[in-house]
């Protein structure tokens, strides 16, 4: 997948919000393309207390529901666990998972906001202006 580098992962919680705060205008809502034919799930996990992160990403095809492909990525966060600020421990992992598709989806469901999020840019809209894609 083509990723965008809008700005570094190495960044304090108050430059974070400052990103937030210039990415948000950014965020396009518009319906989606009329044909989906592959979906994305995006999830990462991790021990309690642990700096190690596992990103995981499932590539289906509709309407079967045929998996396409699955990819794994495994590495550490320097960036705390913050409220609000979920993107910024966990996107930089997804990235890594989601650039060894071999398929490029046509829309990418991760676990976490969206425009929902306080800020209006949680860690799904924050990916979708990173990937330019849903």
């Amino acid at each position: 997948m083509q990723i965008n580098a809008l700005h570094s992962w190495e960044v304090t919680p108050q430059e974070a919000i400052a990103l937030q705060q210039q990415l948000l205008p950014k965020i396009r809502l518009e319906p989606l393309p009329p044909a989906i034919h592959l979906v994305a799930g995006a999830d990462v996990s991790y021990n309690l207390g642990s700096e190690r992160l596992y990103a995981g990403i499932v590539v289906l095809q509709l309407p079967e529901f045929t998996r396409v492909e699955e990819v794994v990525a495994v590495g550490n966060t320097s960036f705390p666990y913050i409220p609000g600020l979920l993107s910024f421990r966990e996107a930089p992992i997804l990235l890594q998972a989601l650039q060894q598709l071999a398929s490029h989806p046509d829309a990418i469901m991760v676990d976490g906001q969206g425009i929902a999020h306080p800020r209006g840019i949680g860690i799904a809209s924050h990916l979708g202006l990173f990937l330019d894609c849903p």
